[in-house]
């Protein structure tokens, strides 16, 4: 199918796919140079990529937010959990779709924390 054809959702997360390759083969690149030792960025861009497909690939709800509470990433848990596509929870306040009780029982509260 031509990328023209294909759905906003479909080539959002072709994007990311691409994003994290671009992200992986730039560490490795990094870390295949005469050095021993790996600069500090190629360490942290291999960590985050690691992070991020652990985020992922779980099967519970995660999410990110900014300093306003407005939803910066959600995976597939998150977005099965409350109904949303990633694309829909994205930009939204956390507080648009947590219930009082997830609020008031601190689940939100401590998803909140960024890294």
């Amino acid at each position: 199918m031509e990328d023209h054809q294909k759905p906003k959702h479909q080539l959002l997360k072709e994007l990311a796919q691409l994003r994290r390759r671009l992200c992986d083969l730039e560490s490795k690149n990094a870390f295949s140079g005469q050095s021993k030792n790996p600069s500090p960025a190629a360490v942290w861009q291999s960590e985050l990529a690691r992070y991020r497909d652990f985020v992922e690939s779980i099967e519970d709800g995660c999410f990110e937010v900014d300093l306003e509470g407005s939803v910066t990433f959600a995976n597939a848990g998150m977005c099965r959990t409350y109904g949303y596509s990633s694309e829909e929870l994205i930009g939204m306040n956390h507080r648009d779709f947590a219930s009082a009780d997830e609020a008031r029982d601190g689940r939100i509260s401590s998803a909140e924390r960024s890294f």
